[in-house]
């Protein structure tokens, strides 16, 4: 069965129950089912005993499972202040493959396999059928190609908190047993335990192949805190036979993906924006000084004629991706600059206000030197303004609160405070979001 795309969503219909809001997205093209018998498991026959042993024997299926590619969309992005639009996709798609074809995949072998190969994600599953229409899976195999995550912790929270409404409310009683006229309750951590060790996991192999992922965090905790694109690599997760129950499987995934974090802390702590992405600018150099060296050499076995332009080619891709790398750096930081001195400014109105602002990208280097001095203008001027409209904000507030004198005292020299921090946090970061904005541009 070939599935063109395939879209799924999520609602929000409890924060207002007159207008539903969709929260995520997640969106598959060229999807690709299969099924059928399995008989790498049984050995081979006679003719006159095969058709009796088979009786008893369970029925063994193959599914595969092909997605070309795959993306989880944030649909509040245009609604909120959220830093992303798209949660996870295909690191580089294969934009050569086309698929006017669909009717052809079947009957050409040929094309089939070459769209399995380009497929984003593959998984196997092999399984059997037994009494009662029940079935066990005996085979995983599971297969990303090199994909792009991103993680807010705002989203992430919001999400979480939202789905726990979802979830049904759990009234299940406790079982009780009676044993000689007196009542055990069951603590509900040794009933999850023993409904663990009644329905074990049980697999003869399952198989994880290698993943390579660019991640990139945003977490606003005390300062706000980013690592873009930072590259993690993730070896093959290969067990079997399996007879174990599901929470130490989920132990063993965890531990080996947080062992394979670990190793690449290094480019996390290196990709971290407030250190202006080090990494980033070495990966870009590496990048650079490759090219460099490889594009002459092959222009060099094809003659002189590609010598020379391979040598023009990779002298303009060192000084392109050097450029470029140091330019990423600069931004980053800069950006990084921009937000913690909103942040610390401690004017929820200017920083709600500065983010809204950082959504509209810049398009060339004149509108990016444009919104930046705008931008810078406006700082200023909202430093200055500070002075009086923080008390004016807070003396009104406590005010409406109907506090006493001293509270009212109390809530001017607050508003004092955090116009002074203004002054000194605001034309700080309007000078670094003026130099995000020209680099972005």
């Amino acid at each position: 069965m070939f599935i063109s795309q395939l879209s799924l969503a999520a609602f929000d219909d409890i924060t207002n129950h007159k207008v539903s809001s969709e929260l995520l997205r997640l969106t598959a093209d060229n999807v690709f089912l299969h099924m059928a018998p399995a008989t790498s498991y049984l050995r081979p026959l006679s003719q006159e005993f095969q058709q009796h042993v088979m009786e008893g024997l369970p029925q063994f299926h193959s599914l595969q499972v092909y997605c070309e590619d795959l993306q989880l969309d944030n649909q509040l992005y245009s609604k909120s202040n959220f830093h992303f639009a798209v949660l996870l996709c295909q690191g580089e798609k294969n934009e050569t493959v086309q698929w006017s074809r669909v009717n052809n995949l079947i009957v050409c072998n040929k094309d089939l396999e070459s769209y399995k190969e380009n497929c984003f994600i593959k998984l196997c599953i092999a399984f059997s059928e037994e009494e009662n229409f029940t079935f066990h899976v005996n085979d995983f195999s599971f297969e990303l190609k090199p994909a792009r995550l991103y993680v807010e912790d705002t989203f992430v929270y919001y999400i979480k908190t939202l789905f726990d409404t979802y979830l049904p409310e759990n009234k299940t009683a406790c079982q009780s047993m009676n044993t000689s006229d007196t009542t055990l309750i069951l603590p509900e951590q040794v009933r999850e335990h023993a409904r663990a060790l009644v329905k074990p996991v049980k697999l003869r192999k399952l198989t994880i192949q290698p993943v390579n992922l660019l991640v990139s965090i945003h977490a606003s905790l005390k300062l706000y805190i980013a690592s873009d694109h930072t590259p993690l690599s993730f070896s093959v997760f290969e067990r079997g036979p399996i007879f174990t129950t599901a929470r130490q499987l989920v132990h063993a995934l965890a531990m080996h993906y947080a062992a394979g974090a670990l190793f690449r802390a290094g480019w996390v702590v290196g990709s971290l924006e407030i250190l202006g992405s080090p990494a980033s600018l070495v990966r870009s150099i590496g990048n650079g000084i490759a090219d460099f060296f490889r594009l002459p050499y092959e222009g060099l076995t094809r003659g002189p004629g590609a010598f020379v332009s391979g040598v023009s080619r990779g002298t303009t891709s060192f000084v392109k991706h050097i450029s470029k790398g140091t330019l990423t750096s600069i931004t980053n930081l800069a950006t990084s600059l921009a937000r913690n001195m909103d942040r610390l400014s401690l004017d929820e109105e200017h920083y709600n206000r500065q983010e809204e602002w950082r959504r509209q990208l810049p398009e060339s280097l004149g509108e990016g030197l444009r919104q930046g001095l705008s931008r810078l203008g406006i700082s200023l001027l909202g430093a200055i303004a500070g002075i009086v409209d923080q008390p004016m904000q807070n003396f009104q507030r406590v005010s409406e609160a109907q506090a006493s004198a001293g509270h009212k005292a109390r809530g001017v020299i607050s508003g004092v405070g955090k116009g002074i921090m203004g002054v000194f946090t605001k034309p700080i970061g309007g000078a670094a979001e003026l130099v995000s904005q020209t680099g972005y541009g």
